[in-house]
């Protein structure tokens, strides 16, 4: 089972800096992507917001650092190809540019 990291930059004007604003988009990367929530936490910091979604098929997390105009997933899920969830994330927060960091398998 692959965990897959990504980096995103978005357009400095991207809202990104509270929980309510990246949760709609968030849960569209999930939809898009075919994967089922099981239980949802979140945590608004002073430096952005964390989104940590229990799936099926393990975790997603998301780290927002609005100073940086910057997107941190990290995916734990089975069935998901790297380029996919890039290409997601890219085409819903319309990003500026998505790196897959790395894929560990398990």
């Amino acid at each position: 089972m692959p965990q897959i990291l990504i980096d995103a930059t978005v357009e400095p004007d991207c809202p990104i800096d509270r929980v309510d604003d990246l949760r709609p988009q968030v849960e569209e990367i999930i939809r898009v992507l075919g994967l089922h929530v099981l239980k949802y936490y979140s945590y608004q910091h002073r430096y952005g917001a964390t989104l940590m979604y229990v799936l099926s098929n393990i975790h997603l997390v998301v780290h927002s650092f609005p100073n940086e105009a910057q997107l941190c997933f990290d995916l734990f899920a089975d069935g998901v190809w790297p380029s996919d969830v890039a290409h997601v994330i890219e085409e819903v927060f319309n990003c500026r540019r998505v790196q897959v960091k790395a894929v560990v398998e398990h």
